[in-house]
Formats: C-alpha cells, sequence, structure tokens
C-alpha cells in the first residue's frame, strides 16, 4: 500500500483548492467582528472592575472606622479621671484597666491609641477625629465622638457615637 502525500490526496479531489484553508476575506471577517465583540466587551469590563475596587475600598474604610470606634467607645465607657475636663479637641486621655490611655490624630494621618508608652494605629487616612464632652464640670457624663476617615477613591466616610462613662471621677 502506497502512502500518499497531502497534496496527492487533494488532486485526485474535484475542488480542492477550496478545502486547503481559509481565504483572506474570511480572516479579515472574523478579525473585524472579535475587534467589535472587544470594542463592546471592553467598557462593561471596565466598569465592573471599577465598582469592585470602590467596594472593596468602601468595606476596607467601613471595617477601619467601625473598628476604631467600637474600640475607642468600649474603653471610654469603662475609663475614668479623663484629662482636660470640659474637652474638644483631637484626643482624650483617661485611666483604663489602671493605666493612662491617650487616643490622638497624629501627623501622619493616623488615629491611634498609646497605652504605656505602646503606641498603636487604630485607623489610617484618617480625615479628623473629635472628642467633645457636653458638661463643663467634671465628672464627665457624655463623651461625643466623630471620626471621619478618606476614601481611597476620593471622598470620605464619618462615624459618630457618644458614650457616657460609667464611673467618670
Amino acid at each position: 500500500m502506497k502512502t500518499l502525500s497531502m497534496a496527492e490526496r487533494f488532486r485526485g479531489n474535484p475542488g480542492w483548492e477550496r478545502c486547503a484553508g481559509f481565504t483572506l476575506v474570511e480572516i479579515l471577517l472574523v478579525i473585524l467582528i472579535m475587534g467589535i465583540l472587544t470594542g463592546i466587551s471592553a467598557p462593561l469590563i471596565g466598569n465592573y472592575v471599577e465598582a469592585y475596587l470602590q467596594a472593596r475600598d468602601l468595606n476596607g474604610v467601613t471595617s477601619q472606622g467601625r473598628l476604631a470606634m467600637a474600640r475607642m467607645t468600649r474603653e471610654l465607657r469603662e475609663g475614668t479621671d479623663f484629662v482636660g475636663t470640659p474637652f474638644n479637641s483631637t484626643q482624650v486621655q483617661f485611666t483604663f484597666g489602671g493605666s493612662s490611655v491617650t487616643y490622638a490624630l497624629n501627623g501622619s494621618s493616623q488615629l491611634t491609641r498609646t497605652q504605656s508608652g505602646v503606641t498603636a494605629i487604630l485607623a489610617d487616612r484618617v480625615a479628623s477625629v473629635q472628642f467633645v464632652s457636653n458638661n463643663d464640670t467634671p465628672p464627665v457624663k457624655l463623651i461625643d465622638i466623630t471620626l471621619a476617615i478618606n476614601r481611597v477613591r476620593g471622598g470620605s466616610i464619618s462615624f459618630s457615637s457618644s458614650v457616657s462613662p460609667r464611673n467618670p471621677t
């Protein structure tokens, strides 16, 4: 049995030229259709990516703000010996668990918590923080906290809470 090459197989078949591959027009049509589909889908995909990035940013800022507010609220509620009463500032100092605690906004847009000389960052990209006591004389009866955190993609989110210390002394 003789093995035939590809060209020999098609020579005996009428119209073999049409079976050899794609024409230039067919290839150009496929390229044109793919370009149109890409042009239509690219903005849609871009919108989905932008929405994802905004949602991720919003989620990060929201969880960071909620965590910082929850910690400050809990510790201020249990705090005693508030320094500088009445106060209306970007920092508050008090005694918690037997040692001095300070919440303050540092120069790097970070909300920090300092206790016994150890500083921890509670939130980044802080636009503002405000601690306000609502009475003129000690003991502190109510503390209003306002925190604003900048979003990566513009704008900011604000958080606020009011705290009544249990043992304000």
